[in-house]
């Protein structure tokens, strides 16, 4: 009979007697219930120290509190007193609430900051949509940059290559080339900014136009890129060389109107 049958059959015979000798089934369970014990408290201990980092990232009330202040009266130091509104709850309630957890991104903090300012100037509430709130949870640090950078030069330029499939002739693979442009523009950018690219345009903040820029320069910076050779190449010897296609990403309505209330100036 197993440590743990016979302490079933101690505790019922104890309840029958009117009574439970618990130093016999304390015995009898030991061995179980420290093992047990020695798990939870390591597991709870490995949850725990998995767990600190985010601790310090969540930010209370308090901290946003005070940031929230500072970052505001700079950024609406030359708004006159007159023209300083009650922002919508709308607005201002999600964007505390996003910050809490932003304690270690400082380009999004900057644009939820942004966007309450802008709503707390008489002159631009009135552009400030309460969706603006759910796009800017939408997106990235990394999203952040290539969108201030599309904003700021105007457009993004791209190349789309494009080869026929050999094993099915009527069938084209695209291949757009953003890498080039934005690695050179933007520090520190993972993936070339392809997948920020495809999240901004899901958002409807920006849209691709197959136009040339007048400023050749940048898709020349392209053209000299190590990928978009290596791509070139591999259709050359594949006997299924690449068309090229010139283009570039601009601003939508939308995205124009998101980043003059969320982006700082």
């Amino acid at each position: 009979m197993s440590n743990e049958e016979e302490a079933l059959k101690a505790m019922a015979e104890g309840a029958v007697k009117g009574l439970s000798d618990s130093k016999i089934i304390n015995n009898l369970l030991e061995p179980a219930s420290v093992q047990l014990g020695r798990t939870l408290g390591t597991l709870t201990k490995t949850i725990n120290v998995a767990l600190a980092p985010v601790s310090a990232m969540v930010w209370g009330y308090e901290k946003i509190s005070t940031w929230l202040v500072d970052r505001l009266e700079y950024k609406l130091k030359d708004v006159p007193v007159e023209n300083i509104v009650s922002p919508k709850a709308l607005i201002i309630g999600p964007s505390i609430e996003a910050i809490k957890f932003l304690g270690e991104d400082e380009e999004l903090r900057e644009m939820f900051a942004q966007l309450i300012a802008s709503s707390l100037n008489k002159d631009n509430a009135h552009c400030v949509h309460p969706g603006f709130v759910e796009i800017l949870k939408n997106l990235s640090s990394e999203d952040a940059k290539v969108l201030d950078f599309i904003y700021r030069k105007g457009y993004c330029p791209f190349i789309e290559l494009s080869a026929k499939n050999i094993n099915d002739p009527g069938v084209h693979v695209p291949i757009k080339y953003l890498f080039s442009i934005l690695y050179e523009e933007i520090d520190n950018l993972q993936s070339g900014g392809h997948v920020s690219i495809i999240n901004l345009v899901r958002l409807g903040l920006i849209e691709s136009l197959d136009l040339t820029k007048i400023d050749k320069t940048d898709y020349e910076k392209i053209r000299n890129s190590y990928v978009y050779n290596e791509i070139i190449d591999m259709g050359v010897k594949a006997k299924n060389p690449y068309d090229a296609v010139e283009g570039f990403y601009e601003l939508t309505s939308l995205g124009r109107s998101f980043c003059e209330m969320c982006l700082p100036a």
